[in-house]
């Protein structure tokens, strides 16, 4: 799904491809940049995209920064993103939280595009 998503997306490339039966969803989305650009999927604009940072070589601060965004983000959308801090994400804890959350958007993303249908 992620794949399918972002695959257009330059900034994304690095990224993929995600194998499965391994953890790399889970590390993709330690830097936040991948959880900016789902949330963008909701609804375009949501995160200036000049405001992610998207460097390869980022501090702790900035990947703090990005997913800080991204749950704000989420949040103004009115997904629940319950249990979910930037920590949870970073240090790859509690992975069911992180699984609900990438549900909460990918739920949305998906109704969205049927509607659009």
């Amino acid at each position: 799904m992620v794949t399918h998503l972002l695959s257009g997306d330059e900034d994304c490339q690095k990224y993929f491809p995600i194998r499965p039966n391994t953890k790399d969803l889970f590390t993709i989305l330690k830097d936040g940049v991948v959880l900016c650009k789902l949330n963008n999927c909701i609804q375009k604009g949501t995160i200036d995209e000049r405001f992610i940072n998207k460097k390869d070589d980022m501090s702790k601060l900035d990947k703090e920064d990005n997913l800080n965004l991204a749950i704000s983000s989420s949040k103004s959308l009115g997904l629940p993103v319950n249990d979910v801090t930037p920590i949870t994400v970073t240090n790859q804890q509690r992975y069911p939280a992180i699984l609900g959350y990438l549900w909460q958007l990918f739920k949305v993303i998906l109704s969205l595009n049927f509607i659009r249908i």
